[in-house]
């Protein structure tokens, strides 16, 4: 390989590193319903992020969810305090961390990248490949 191949091959390892991280940051959060007492009634013992399907049909995702009074109180994804009412909760899901996904780029990186990382170190710094043709 000539000394051009070598911006090349950082610049992709570059490309996957980013693609994996944005894969990470945006699909880590596994959904599981959280059994509701009745129509309206949730436990004290809500996960810190979740998911509120409303009566609507509409969707909201609170952070730092509680549990006050006759609502579900939080801050929404913009960062801004909201709060909704237990009478129009229709469905409540809590977030978790999934496996899979968090060690999702670790697995790309390792078998993209680092195989490469060994193959040029293990054929030298003066290889280089032979002109094909006559």
């Amino acid at each position: 390989m000539t000394n051009r191949a070598t911006p090349l091959r950082a610049a992709c390892a570059k490309a996957v590193i980013v693609a994996s991280l944005a894969a990470f940051a945006t699909g880590c959060m596994e959904w599981t319903e959280v059994a509701m007492g009745g129509p309206g009634v949730v436990s004290d013992d809500i996960g810190s992020q979740v998911r509120i399907t409303r009566a609507d049909g509409s969707r909201i995702v609170l952070k730092e969810a509680t549990v006050a009074a006759d609502s579900i109180a939080g801050v929404d994804e913009n960062g801004a305090p909201a709060r909704v009412a237990m009478s129009d909760v229709q469905a409540l899901e809590e977030g978790q961390v999934s496996p899979a996904v968090v060690l999702m780029p670790a697995l790309i990186v390792i078998a993209i990248v680092v195989p490469r990382i060994f193959s040029k170190s293990l054929r030298g710094p003066d290889s280089t490949v032979a002109p094909a043709g006559p």
